[in-house]
Parts: structure tokens; C-alpha cells; sequence
């Protein structure tokens, strides 16, 4: 799958037009919830980080949005010479754009969920804690698995499911893992943190 949108590339996301500042590409991975439908490694999405100057009525933006896309669109010829003169008109304001790059809150989150008793919920917290004091501060889901299977549990981690399918939510434990900002390393995402949570 080819990246179809570049750095710096103007476009139009649901809060308005911006523009992309980082890409990610989305590999199929064991926690995915479609295992049997893409092969390990694929590339099955994309997601635009981008930065939102104005409205599609090309008012400027009082707040200046960045978020996590995975769906953008082109912008037109004729959208591309608006903005233009927005941006000339609003050159303050382009400029406070510019310079602005304030990203600590986008972030990746994958949640695995089990079904539990109250006692194995108890049990699975304290060995993910365990777990998350033995990973680096950046690793990947096979290094996770690979410390998740030293503490013989009596189930294994093929056994959760993505959070989306159905269960009763009073009887169930989650492991949520946490990615600032969608690190990958070759086709493995990156997290930097581990938490078993009850809903």
C-alpha cells in the first residue's frame, strides 16, 4: 500500500483543512482483531498526524487542532489558491501555525480483553505490573508476549479479544497498551506502557 499523502501536504481532515506533519503506516500484528484476514506485516491502514489551520469556510482556527487521522482527503486547485490568501491575509495567525507543535497528547491505544472472576482479575493485574517493570521503556507487542508467557498464566494471550467485540463488561479484565505519538520500528508498533484495567 503506497503512502498517499506527504509530509508537509496540505489537506482536508474532518475538523478542517491542515496540514500532515507525521505518517504512519498500520501493520498487522497478533493483536489484530482480524488475524485470520491479513497476513503478519501487511500494511492494512494508514494514519496522518496533522495540523489544522482553518475551517472549510477558511476561517482560522482560534485553536490550533493536531490530531491522529486515518482518513484525509486532497485538497482542490482552487481550495490550494484560498488558502493561499488566507494565509496571506492571516499571516499572524499562519505564523503562530507554524510555529505551534504542541503533541503530547496523541496517542495509540490497543486494548486486549479477557473474560475474568474478580480473583483472576486481582492475579492478572499484580503480573502485568510485574511484566511492565521488566520491559524497556520502549518495546514492542512480541516482547511483551515474550515476558507475558513467563508468568504461566492459565490462559494464553490468544485468548483475549479486542475490546469491540461482545462480552459482559462486569466480568472482564483489560490490558491496554499505550503508544505516544504511533512509534513503529520496521512493522512493529511501539508502546511505552503496559496497564491491566478493570472497566
Amino acid at each position: 500500500m503506497k503512502e498517499l499523502f506527504e509530509i508537509g501536504e496540505w489537506v482536508g481532515t474532518e475538523d478542517g483543512i491542515g496540514q500532515v506533519i507525521f505518517n504512519r503506516m498500520i501493520y498487522a500484528e497478533g493483536f489484530e482483531l482480524e488475524k485470520d484476514r491479513y497476513k503478519k506485516g501487511e500494511v492494512i491502514g494508514h494514519v496522518y498526524i496533522c495540523k489544522v489551520f482553518c475551517s472549510f469556510e477558511l476561517q482560522v482556527k482560534k485553536r490550533i487542532l493536531i490530531r491522529a487521522y486515518t482518513s484525509i482527503d486532497k485538497l482542490s486547485k482552487n481550495e490550494l489558491k484560498s488558502l493561499d490568501k488566507v494565509k496571506q491575509v492571516n499571516y499572524d495567525s499562519y505564523m503562530n501555525y507554524i510555529h505551534f507543535d504542541q503533541k503530547e497528547n496523541i496517542k495509540r491505544q490497543v486494548i486486549l480483553t479477557y473474560p475474568a472472576s474478580a480473583n483472576d482479575r486481582v492475579e492478572i493485574k499484580d503480573k502485568i505490573k510485574s511484566i511492565n517493570t521488566r520491559l524497556q521503556p520502549c518495546f514492542s507487542y512480541k516482547e511483551f508476549v515474550k515476558e507475558f508467557s513467563k508468568e504461566k498464566f492459565s490462559f494464553s494471550i490468544n485468548d483475549f479479544y479486542h475490546k469491540g467485540e461482545m462480552y459482559d463488561r462486569d466480568n472482564v479484565i483489560s490490558i491496554r497498551f499505550d503508544s505516544n505519538f504511533y512509534k513503529v520500528k520496521g512493522k512493529e508498533a511501539i508502546f511505552d506502557n503496559v496497564v491491566a484495567v478493570d472497566f
